[in-house]
């Protein structure tokens, strides 16, 4: 296995929790007295780079679907840390109407939300549809997608405007 950010062949193991379903994949009531798939979840650090990384056993489209389960927003405590963080953020930073804070993995909102009530102008890429509607139902605008180069290209470039100086250097680094 190579590693997915610099291709340097992985020898470390950094720990192997040996066999595991897909995460978040519930069986129905039908699928319960057949089999269920296992993945090996032995997990690599990188020599080269240091990234900490699974190898790939089941298709990202096929773990973050329409019947992806994980709601963020479930977890009340997890909210209020959500909340005193937006707080935290805009106070050291200086968020206002002017920025735009982009979440990758915004899952349903449950951080972006904050900042909205603070009128700051927010973006969420999440690639399930389930958990974006109820983002949306939040105010919260989010594009359904996986973030990657493409999608961030696409983006910059027919929303370039919206960024500032900082966004335009991504621009042009990915062009």
């Amino acid at each position: 296995m190579k590693c997915r950010h610099c291709n340097t062949e992985l020898r470390n193991v950094f720990t192997d929790l040996v066999y595991s379903p897909v995460s978040n994949a519930m069986l129905s009531r039908e699928q319960l007295n057949g089999p269920e798939s296992y993945y090996p979840l032995k997990i690599f650090v990188c020599d080269n780079c240091y990234l900490v990384q699974v190898d790939e056993m089941e298709k990202a489209d096929k773990i973050f679907d329409e019947e992806y389960t994980y709601f963020s927003s479930f977890s009340k405590s997890w909210l209020q840390h959500a909340k005193d963080y937006v707080e935290m953020m805009i106070e050291k930073f200086g968020f206002d109407e002017k920025s735009l804070v982009l979440e990758i993995a915004s899952n349903d909102g449950y951080l972006l939300q904050y900042f909205n009530e603070h009128n700051v102008p927010v973006l969420g890429v999440d690639p399930t549809a389930n958990t974006a509607r109820e983002a949306e139902k939040k105010g919260v605008r989010t594009i359904v997608d996986f973030f990657g180069s493409k999608l961030a290209k696409e983006y910059l470039l027919e929303n370039g405007k919206l960024f500032d100086h900082h966004f335009n250097i991504i621009l042009c680094m990915l062009k």
